[in-house]
């Protein structure tokens, strides 16, 4: 069995981000790195990624992310570097983990639901995480899916902006 997500609403911002969040956090608009990482982790655990998966079948999923990634970044105009592409078998089927930076987070997300609506189209049925961060290395979004469970948070500046929405 699958340990449940662990999610945290931040209410000063009305959004929830799955992970061990610490109390100082409630209230705060931004995530220290420490509790995105617990975030994803929490993630990777949830799904079960690291599956092994056979090479030209990871190849061709690594290839459809890596397009879909680029694509927005061509349609905002924004320069993308991946810092980690994963993409590995799941509890429930494919997973796949990506950590992209960008020169232009805000312009990245306008144009993001392309890449959301991608990984969550039925090639990751196991789930999928990014992380988006901005050229100094900073994050200033992470969202994800896996199961029927899902999290979400983005910078207060570019909150209105992200290509998922909060419930």
């Amino acid at each position: 069995m699958r340990p449940p997500l662990k999610t945290v609403t931040l209410l000063a911002i009305g959004m929830s981000v799955a992970g061990a969040l610490s109390p100082g956090a409630l209230g705060s608009a931004d995530l220290s790195a420490r509790q995105v990482d617990r975030t994803i982790a929490s993630w990777r655990e949830h799904v079960g990624h690291g599956r092994q998966l056979g090479v030209e079948r990871r190849k061709a999923l690594e290839q459809e992310a890596v397009f879909s990634a680029e694509a927005v970044a061509s349609a905002s105009r924004a320069r993308l570097t991946f810092r980690s592409l994963r993409v590995s078998g799941g509890s429930q089927g494919t997973a796949v983990y990506l950590d992209l930076a960008t020169d232009a987070p805000a312009r990245f997300l306008r144009h993001g639901r392309r890449l959301v609506l991608t990984l969550s189209g039925g090639r990751f049925p196991g789930g999928w995480a990014i992380r988006l961060r901005d050229r100094a290395g900073g994050t200033v979004g992470i969202a994800g899916f896996g199961g029927n469970e899902g999290f979400v948070w983005s910078r207060s500046d570019l909150d209105a902006i992200s290509p998922v929405a909060h419930w």
